[in-house]
Order: structure tokens, then C-alpha cells, then sequence
């Protein structure tokens, strides 16, 4: 069992740009004021995504040509796997120019007027048509983005230039930029996307509203690429995580691989080919390379993900088929070929079957394979028996990708049992697609087992409440991953005072794990308040035994000051009622165990810290690092730093590490000195860390505040600077 809590997400902060230039894997806010970046002045913020205007053709571009938008595919619908947009008229997407910091006076928005073309088949790229003409941007000032016509240097340095948003302080949302080098190309597959040979880059703060920025070469300044996904600021990997949705993973003949802290830029390289000579996109213009999205169209109701072998209604577990319906009048027949990911390229010519009449076979239902891994199947379509120039070609084959996996979710399941006095309330966390549903029975002790599958309920998200009344019982929990693996059953006991499996946790991080003798511990279980009183009582590895009053105590939750005389090593925390009811559990002492308190006493998001702010003249103020709307509703709040005479400390309040002989301080993997790090004074089991953060710091924004205690780490907690 463990605490539900509120998750604080931000991302490493942001590094500011120095007068030299930028540094490597930072990004830097634009200015543009005095023109200093009117060479980006044509990169706009799009919807929640980044796009550029463009100019689509060498030479003089006709003043009454129209105006075009690059950005992602995925910027204007999360698209089927083989869905291609053609000519289709929307209004509804917002193009804003002028989008730098210190010009947000100057900010002009046009609406779209069609989607000229979009796709997240292979690719992920879209063309827009806003509602005004190439000249009257140029007219406005507006300096439009080529497409670069060479392929680049495979260490090719680049400029990522976009408008990234999520986990960016908002008063930061504006045109930044980062420059990094190609590391390569490779084939992607991201849920039921697949995304053939995009640049690979570690160019830093890509995430939400980074897609669609452009990837320009730092040689010409012209459009390399598109920015396309990441998988920075994940924080699950495995299982059935990778290759997920912001999990993409590369195809290797090894099998998909996550590249942690690597993001991916699809290919622009040829599409200046899709623009006729007067700057009119135009799909079937020659050389053109993008998919006219001529194809079948796929049905039926095979999954992403599944086991080789499924239940349901229809009896005992049979073998999944492919269970994929073909149809379209556009062409009367098809050949189709399936394999591994690893081995198979649909736009391979190779392989191919036979060509089948859509008419009499429009099903493929062979069996898929049995042996866990990504497969896919690839079809392309005719007109003829015989394939011809009227068949799609290959390098644009349809395709359906499933990957077969067997192996239960590596997570346990994430319960949260409520002691409300009178009743408990049950409910689960769910993390898909490892923790996409659970299944749950309760009954007596002497009658359930949990073991089997006969008597589990389906939980719908609706939180279920449990009368005490019924008590004695038994409680049967599992949870089961996307393709329909299970974990293994976690039982609960439901009778009077119980302690939780990993229920004993540090009193400031909330994790589980070591504890440092003297420092604050919580612990979560069922039962804790009795009218006559509850008592707990540890017995260290000596066998000396310490009475362990509560700090506060509620039905489910109880807060300790552990005595500072136990012993290091195992341990044994036994709580017990006046009724003679009782539960124990075992905990390891160790002489350092750090956790730091935050705002919202979750363990997570902004630091519990003060900030003490030294004038030139001696004078001190102090002010928290944080700002509350309301109870466990805190955020950071900024602290100035650049341009100040003061000097600016910081005091972290944590427990568990006084006994340490080295405590390190990091801001977003930057040491600061550590001024002090020891007892409060005043407040038993409180630590207190102060640090001094320099002036010349080159970090702003949301900043991790890593803290490592002979060798032990705490948990991350935030600061926002300014």
C-alpha cells in the first residue's frame, strides 16, 4: 500500500544564454526588440505546438502567393497510423507572429484557412494554409524559413528553435532556443505510430509545445527538420512503458531500445520538391515525396498490445489472428507481407506475397505470432491483378503494427485504502499502460483466495466503501497491464489495527526505504485511533525495546519522532490498540536517511525552504520559497537572483541526515556550497541544510535541488529562479 499523492511535474530549468553565445545542451530566451532575431521572426506559435512560414521556393515569391505553416502532423490531429489529410478547410488553427519575450506588444495572430496536407504515417509532418498572402508577411517584417536542399552532416550542429510550454514558468513562454548535433538517424515506433529514419539530437528543453519546431542547420539557418517527440522528463521506462505514447523507441536488430534524454526531428529534406515554381503546394507535383494517402483503408479489432492467446465470451483462451479487413474502391487488389519490427521494412518490395482479389479475400485473419516482441503487417494496393504503375508504391505501404507481450506489469498495483472511521474507501492510481485496469474481491478469510480469477470485480473508477461492520475480511487486489497480463494478488487483512506493506516511510520524502534513528517516520495502515489510545513500540537489533508516542495520529496515517538511541539494522515497529489488536512490521535503521519536507507535505514539487536574501548594507529578509493558494496547494515562487547586489541563501528542512559527515547540494546538476548541515535548533528530528546560491549562477526557471548525503540521495524538491 502506498499514500496517493498530489505530483508536482517540472523539468530541469532552464540555463540562460550567455553573452558568448549558447551553450551546449541549454536553451536561451530570444529577444528581438532591436532586431537581433529577426532571422526567427518567422517561427510562430501554433496551437499548443511550434510551426515556421515559409518560404517554398527559390527566388522571388509571388506577393499574392499563399502563406504556409510547417509544423508537426501531430499538431493538427493525432492521426491514424495511415490516416494522410489532404485539402482539407479548417479555420480553427491560430498562427501568432512577434512571439519573443520583450515583444509581446507586437504579437500578430492569423487564423488557418486549410490544412494542405498532413500525416503521422511514417512521417510527422503538416502544411497550413493560413488566411493572408506571402507578400503581406514579408510587408509586416516577417523573415520566412527555407528548406535546406542537402542532406546533413551525420555530427551536423543544429538550432532548435521553438516555443516550449509545459513545465515552463509562464511568464517564460516565449521563442527560446538550443543548439546540439545530429547523433544519427533511426526508425521509431511510438504506440501505433512508426517513424522511418528521423534525426536523433539531445538539444535540451524539448516537450510539450517544442512539436513542430523547426530543426535548423547552425551553417544556413534552414530547415533541417521538424521536431517531433522525446523521451526526456519520462518517468517510467520498461515494460510495456517503452515504446508508448512520449516513450518512443528505436528499432534495432537487438530489439526497440529506449534512448533516454534523446529527442527526434522528423525529415524536411525534399519537400521544397511539393511546391511548384510559383510557391503553390501541390502534392502531385514531380519529385514530390510525400504520401498521397491512395490506400485501403484497415479495420478490425486487433489490438496495440496482446497476449498470444485471449479470453472472452466466446469460451476457452483462443490464438489472436491479425483480424484486419481490408477495403476501398479505389483498388481492386492487394499482396501484404508480415514479420518482426526488427526485420521487417514495409517499404521493402521484398517479401510480398502474391497478389489477392480485395473481393473474394478482403480478410487477413493468419494467426499472429506466438513469440512476445513488435510485429507488423504491410500491404500495398492495386488496380490490376499484375502489379503496376497504377499499384502504391512500396516506400508508402500501409501498415498495422501489434506487439505481443506476455510479461505481467512491472509495477505493483497503486492502492489507496481510506480509513474513514466508519468505513474504508478503496480506490487505485492507474498508469497505463502497465496499470490500465484491476480487478478486486472481498469475501472472509476462511472463504477467499485470492489465487485464480473466480470472484474478482472489475473495479470502474468509481471508489468503493467498505462498512467495518462487515469486518473480519479478506481483500483481493490485482492489476493488469493493456494486452491483459495480471500482476501477482496483494491481500489485505480488514480487521481492526493493520499496517501496510511498505508502510513505513521516511516522514519528509514519503519514500520507503532505510530510516535514520532520530528523524521523523510515518506510517499508513487502518485503525490507528482508539478511544483508549493506540501505542507503538519499536525493538532495534539489539532487542532494546522504546515507546514511540505519535507526533499526530488519524484513522490511517500516524507521524513518529523515532528515538535517537535505537540501534542501527533491522528493526520492528508494532503498533497495537487497547482491545489487544495489533500489527508489526519490520524497518531498517541506518545511521543517515535523508528526506527533504516540501510544500505540500506529499514528499513531491516545491522545496519547504526559506530564502534569506543578505543586502548590501547587512540587512536580512526572509521569505518562503513557495506560495500556498490553499492547504497542500503550494507552488514555487520566484526568487530574483541575476542582476542583484544581494547575496541569496537558502535553507532546506529536511530529517534523517544530521548524522551525516558529507551532504552535497545540486541545482539541476550544478554543486552550490553548502554552508551548514545539521540539527535545528529548537524542533527535534528537523534538519536543516543552508546553501548559498551565486549570483552568477547560469541557471533560471524551474530548478531540481538534488541533495546527497554520504552517498544517500534525498528526494528532488523545486525552486523557481529568477
Amino acid at each position: 500500500m502506498r499514500r496517493a499523492g498530489c505530483f508536482f511535474a517540472l523539468a530541469a530549468g532552464l540555463l540562460l544564454r550567455p553573452a558568448a553565445g549558447g551553450i551546449p545542451g541549454t536553451s536561451w530566451l530570444l529577444e528581438n526588440r532591436d532586431g537581433r532575431s529577426q532571422a526567427y521572426s518567422g517561427i510562430v506559435r501554433f496551437g499548443g505546438c511550434t510551426g515556421s512560414f515559409l518560404k517554398p521556393a527559390p527566388g522571388e515569391v509571388p506577393p499574392d502567393a499563399p502563406a504556409y505553416v510547417l509544423t508537426a502532423g501531430h499538431c493538427i490531429r493525432l492521426s491514424a497510423a495511415n490516416e494522410v489529410i489532404v485539402s482539407e478547410a479548417s479555420n480553427r488553427f491560430a498562427a501568432t507572429f512577434g512571439y519573443f519575450i520583450d515583444t509581446q506588444d507586437q504579437q500578430v495572430t492569423f487564423r488557418s484557412r486549410r490544412v494542405v496536407y498532413s500525416t503521422m504515417k511514417g512521417h510527422d509532418v503538416a502544411i497550413v494554409e493560413l488566411d493572408t498572402t506571402y507578400g503581406e508577411l514579408i510587408q509586416r517584417g516577417y523573415r520566412p524559413l527555407e528548406f535546406a536542399t542537402e542532406p546533413p552532416q551525420p555530427d551536423e550542429p543544429v538550432l532548435v528553435t521553438g516555443i516550449p510550454s509545459r513545465d515552463i514558468p509562464s511568464d517564460e513562454v516565449f521563442l527560446r532556443q538550443a543548439a546540439c548535433k545530429l547523433d544519427g538517424r533511426a526508425t521509431l515506433v511510438e504506440h501505433v505510430w512508426t517513424f522511418h529514419d528521423f534525426y536523433r539530437h539531445d538539444c535540451a528543453d524539448i516537450k510539450g509545445g517544442s512539436s513542430g519546431s523547426p530543426m535548423l542547420s547552425a551553417r544556413s539557418g534552414k530547415i533541417l527538420g521538424v521536431v517531433n517527440t522525446t523521451t526526456l522528463g519520462n518517468q517510467f521506462f520498461g515494460g510495456g512503458f517503452d515504446c508508448y505514447l512520449n516513450i518512443p523507441c528505436e528499432v534495432r536488430p537487438e530489439g526497440p531500445v529506449v534512448s533516454r534524454e534523446t529527442s527526434y526531428a522528423a525529415p524536411a529534406l525534399g519537400l521544397e520538391k511539393c511546391f511548384r515554381s510559383d510557391a503553390v503546394f501541390d502534392l502531385n507535383w514531380p519529385g514530390c515525396p510525400l504520401d498521397q494517402g491512395a490506400q485501403l483503408a484497415f479495420s478490425g479489432t486487433l489490438a496495440r498490445t496482446t497476449r498470444p492467446h485471449v479470453e472472452d465470451a466466446s469460451g476457452p483462451p483462443h490464438r489472436v489472428t491479425w483480424n484486419t479487413t481490408l477495403s476501398g474502391a479505389a483498388f481492386s487488389h492487394y499482396r501484404y507481407k508480415t514479420g518482426p519490427e526488427a526485420s521487417t521494412d514495409c517499404r521493402n518490395p521484398q517479401g510480398y506475397g502474391a497478389p489477392l482479389n480485395l473481393a473474394d479475400a478482403p480478410r487477413i485473419d493468419q494467426p499472429a505470432p506466438e513469440t512476445p516482441g513488435g510485429y507488423y503487417l504491410c500491404v500495398v494496393a492495386g488496380s490490376s491483378p499484375t502489379p503496376d504503375a497504377t499499384w502504391q508504391e512500396p516506400r508508402h505501404a500501409s501498415f498495422r503494427h501489434v506487439r505481443i507481450d506476455t510479461t505481467p506489469p512491472i509495477l505493483q498495483p497503486l492502492i489507496r485504502l481510506d480509513d474513514e472511521g466508519g468505513s474504508y474507501r478503496l480506490s487505485f492510481e492507474f498508469v497505463p499502460p502497465e496499470l490500465s485496469s484491476y480487478e478486486y474481491q472481498l469475501g472472509t478469510p476462511a472463504e477467499t483466495s485470492c489465487a485464480g480469477r473466480q470472484g474478482y470485480l472489475t473495479y470502474r473508477r468509481v471508489p468503493v466503501r467498505i462498512p467495518k461492520e462487515r469486518e473480519p475480511l479478506k481483500l483481493c487486489i490485482v492489476a493488469v497491464d493493456e494486452p491483459g497480463n495480471r500482476t501477482l494478488p496483494v491481500e489485505q487483512l480488514l480487521d481492526g489495527v493493520q499496517v501496510f506493506a511498505e508502510g513505513v516511510i521516511n516522514g519528509a520524502s514519503f519514500r520507503s526505504g532505510p530510516l535514520a534513528p532520530g528523524s521523523f517516520a510515518s506510517i499508513f495502515g487502518l485503525n490507528f485511533t482508539d478511544p483508549s489510545g493506540v501505542t507503538v513500540k519499536l525493538t532495534d537489533a539489539r532487542g532494546a525495546h522504546f515507546e514511540v508516542p505519535p507526533v499526530v495520529a488519524s484513522h490511517g496515517q500516524m507521524n513518529l519522532l523515532l528515538p535517537a538511541a535505537a540501534a542501527w539494522g533491522p528493526a520492528r515497529l508494532t503498533v497495537a490498540s487497547s482491545s489487544g489488536q495489533s500489527a508489526s512490521t519490520g524497518v531498517q535503521l541506518e545511521r543517515v536517511a535523508p528526506g527533504l519536507f516540501t510544500a505540500n507535505s506529499t514528499g513531491v514539487g516545491a522545496a519547504a525552504a526559506t530564502v534569506v536574501r543578505v543586502r548590501a548594507d547587512g540587512s536580512r529578509t526572509y521569505a518562503p520559497a513557495y506560495q500556498c493558494g490553499s492547504p497542500f496547494q503550494c507552488t514555487v515562487a520566484p526568487i530574483q537572483v541575476a542582476f542583484s547586489s544581494d547575496q541569496v541563501y537558502l535553507e532546506l528542512y529536511g530529517t534523517g541526515l544530521r548524522g551525516a559527515a558529507a551532504v552535497r547540494v545540486r541545482l539541476n546538476t550544478l554543486p552550490v556550497e553548502v554552508l551548514y548541515a545539521g540539527p535545528e535548533t529548537g524542533v527535534d528530528g528537523l534538519d536543516r541544510v543552508t546553501i548559498r546560491i551565486p549570483n552568477s549562477l547560469p541557471v533560471r526557471g524551474y530548478v531540481a535541488v538534488d541533495l546527497e548525503a554520504d552517498g544517500r540521495t534525498a528526494n528532488p524538491v523545486w525552486l523557481r529562479l529568477k
